[in-house]
């Protein structure tokens, strides 16, 4: 299966950022951009092509759990981002909200410019996405990080049972080094959940019990016993090429 890399731009951009169909849909008008026969007649803008590339593999390494889910890239850069959890931190997301704001200040500038008609919804979707990222910035503490449904206690769990590629020893080796991050990850996450804490933004009490079941229940097996063995074994008992070790 060919990495979204190697897809179109537009197709690549509509599946990172967000379905086309849909943002065209809630988009104003306005962000449409020229008329369609003055974006029919424009030629394509290479050095936006370029950009807008450079700054989807730039948003992918950002979110490695995420390169893994849409298999973004390919060789060896790609097997480096299915080593990685994606960090929790407060300057990972710093890092990231830096991103999204340096990104609509660059597409404000191509849409005022020469595009044509494929490019200019392109820049839309893009624009769509990233400025409700900015926006979402103030209340992202608001969906509580050990939330019951998405919560990262459900969430790491499920990406590693489920989404993480098991195809090869080499995918098992990579699961491996992601497992030693588990820790790292939620303990960041308690960090994330304090400093929240240390703003009045708590959890009501029916999510605070469900999610601390839940960690419970996962605690609760044997070592050799947690899911996060189990399902590895499941997964990979009928792979090629695999030692004990």
């Amino acid at each position: 299966m060919p990495s979204i890399r190697q897809r179109s731009l537009r197709a690549a951009i509509g599946a990172l950022f967000i379905p086309a169909a849909i943002a065209m849909a809630t988009l104003p008008s306005a962000a449409h951009a020229a008329p369609v026969a003055k974006a029919a007649a424009a030629k394509p803008n290479k050095a936006f092509d370029t950009w807008a590339e450079k700054f989807a593999e730039d948003w992918v390494r950002a979110n490695p759990q995420g390169a893994t889910s849409t298999q973004y890239f390919g060789g060896a850069e790609q097997a480096k981002l299915d080593r990685e959890l994606t960090p929790l931190t407060r300057a990972h997301r710093q890092k990231v909200q830096a991103m999204a704001r340096g990104g609509l200040a660059r597409l404000d500038k191509w849409m005022a410019g020469p595009l044509d008609e494929s490019q200019r919804i392109s820049a839309a979707v893009m624009r769509w996405s990233l400025q409700n990222a900015v926006a979402n910035e103030p209340f992202e503490d608001h969906a509580f990080i050990f939330s019951q449904f998405s919560g990262v206690q459900v969430g790491l769990v499920n990406f590693m049972t489920t989404t993480h590629p098991l195809r090869n020893a080499a995918d098992v080796d990579s699961y491996l080094a992601r497992l030693e991050q588990v820790g790292t990850r939620m303990d960041e996450a308690l960090a994330r959940a304090r400093d929240a804490a240390s703003r009045s933004l708590i959890p009501p009490r029916f999510i605070l019990e469900r999610a601390q079941f839940q960690v419970d229940s996962f605690l609760k097996p044997a070592p050799a016993e947690n899911v996060l063995v189990t399902s590895l074994a499941q997964r990979t008992e009928k792979l090629d090429g695999l030692s004990p070790d």
